[in-house]
């Protein structure tokens, strides 16, 4: 089923935003929690930059990618190609295809899907705001995670699926810094029914009847929630104080996932 994950590697800044701060500079909100914050100037390339270098730098560099496919929500252009800049970061011939993926954070799972089918880099990095006090600005955080992909892998696709709903429930007009947010309760109706049904589908395609890691990315803290117990499996332990990392999310997941599997388990 295309090619496997060769190599991967996560970036995440030094700097950390405690809620119990936010709560004391508003007078409510924030509360418990850590969120990873990029510096003054860090921005979703740099950061996907600093997640990719080691998998094409020094000893244990792969082959040469054949495509770099770079997914955000907070690019630092528009009309303008993100990725080649990481490309240049990097030092890729020029025959090295690079697109951005760009959008909502669902295109982390186009860039991971579109690299595991040629060979070729996936560069997942997003920066995360929110409104004042609010659970997006508190539970989001900074982060980026790249995954190079090709024969020989240390870890194998041994299945996939996936299904697409149309449902209103977070969006951001062009020119606006923070999202607007449903209420999570009109989500939960709508996430919870299709993360059951898709993992089956998954889970039967590979074969497996109880993976031994389950990972789920997802801004609707209850959704995920659910969806953990709808899945019914051990769920990976959350990554230390990074907090929602939109399209680098499901990349730091897999990437701390992987740190801790061992050979054999799904």
């Amino acid at each position: 089923m295309g090619f496997g994950i060769v190599s991967y590697a996560a970036y995440v800044p030094r700097h950390r935003l405690q809620g119990k701060e936010v709560a004391s500079t508003f007078g409510s909100g924030g509360g418990r929690g850590t969120r990873a914050l990029a510096s003054y100037d860090e921005d979703s390339t740099t950061l996907g930059v600093a997640a990719a270098r080691p998998l094409v730098e020094g000893e244990d560099a792969g082959p040469v990618p054949a495509t770099l496919h770079f997914a955000t929500t907070t690019p630092a252009y528009l009309d303008k190609t993100n990725a080649s800049a990481i490309h240049a970061a990097l030092d890729l011939p020029g025959t090295t295809f690079a697109v951005d993926v760009a959008g909502s954070p669902r295109s982390a799972m186009g860039a991971l899907r579109a690299a595991s089918a040629q060979g070729g880099l996936a560069v997942l990095a997003d920066l995360r705001t929110g409104l004042p006090g609010s659970a997006d600005e508190v539970g989001s955080g900074d982060a980026a995670a790249a995954f190079a992909f090709g024969p020989d892998a240390a870890a194998e696709i041994v299945g996939q699926a996936s299904l697409t709903a149309e449902l209103l429930d977070r969006w951001r007009h062009p020119g606006e810094l923070a999202a607007t947010v449903w209420e999570e309760r009109f989500g939960l109706e709508t996430y919870v029914p299709l993360i059951r049904e898709v993992a089956k589908a998954a889970l039967a395609q590979a074969g497996v009847d109880g993976p031994d890691h389950v990972i789920v990315s997802c801004p609707h803290v209850k959704a995920a929630a659910a969806g953990q117990r709808a899945i019914g499996a051990r769920v990976a332990e959350e990554p230390p104080a990074v907090g929602y990392a939109g399209a680098a999310d499901p990349g730091v997941r897999l990437a701390a996932t992987l740190d801790r599997a061992a050979p054999g388990e799904t």
